[in-house]
């Protein structure tokens, strides 16, 4: 763990969930476990799980540690799964403030939504470090995932009839935010 908050880009990762986690907070709609805001975790902070593990694997290359890749892929994770429990654990304690009618529910589109876009994209950006030396280089190729994910789901929400949206790198959109009977789909 203070491996990682050695990492400039670990510790922006760390304040910019706190800053997100603020603005769902702010919001009765977004500001507990639900659809919308598993939405807005899943589209905002993958980008910044893959620039970590760049950030990670560079750290180990600098300090020139050779370390295993099970061990870097460990500390990927943990990096990109603390960025995600900030702004989660906020929306925890703000459930005490607002209620949610459905939170097992809500904590399913977490888990099946940021969570898992966040564990891809930090092992997305590790892997893309791995190819090449340059840091600048493997920021823009890890960032190019989850952004062009994000860009190909909006396309096709805009040129389909379909009213839902999937994407491995920001979760579910299911079209219709204010719908009641709203249920996590099978295949999800």
């Amino acid at each position: 763990m203070s491996e990682l908050l050695t990492l400039r880009s670990f510790r922006a990762g760390l304040v910019f969930a706190l800053l997100v986690g603020a603005a769902l907070c702010s919001d009765r709609l977004y500001g507990i476990h639900g659809v919308e805001s598993a939405l807005v975790l899943g589209a905002v902070l993958p980008p910044w799980a893959a620039v970590i593990g760049v950030h990670v694997l560079d750290r180990s290359r600098r300090d020139r540690t050779q370390l295993p890749a099970t061990e870097l892929l460990w500390r990927t994770l943990a990096a990109g799964w603390l960025t995600l429990a900030v702004p989660t654990a906020m929306l925890a304690l703000n459930a005490l403030r607002v209620r949610n009618f459905a939170p097992v529910q809500g904590a399913l589109f977490i888990v099946l939504g940021p969570f898992a876009a966040t564990t891809l994209a930090s092992t997305w950006g590790l892997v893309v470090a791995g190819f090449t030396r340059w840091i600048g280089f493997a920021t823009a190729l890890a960032l190019l995932g989850p952004i062009t994910s994000i860009g190909l789901g909006l396309a096709c929400f805009y040129a389909t009839p379909a009213i839902f949206v999937y994407g491995h790198f920001f979760g579910y959109f299911p079209g219709t935010l204010y719908d009641e009977a709203l249920q996590l789909p099978a295949p999800l």
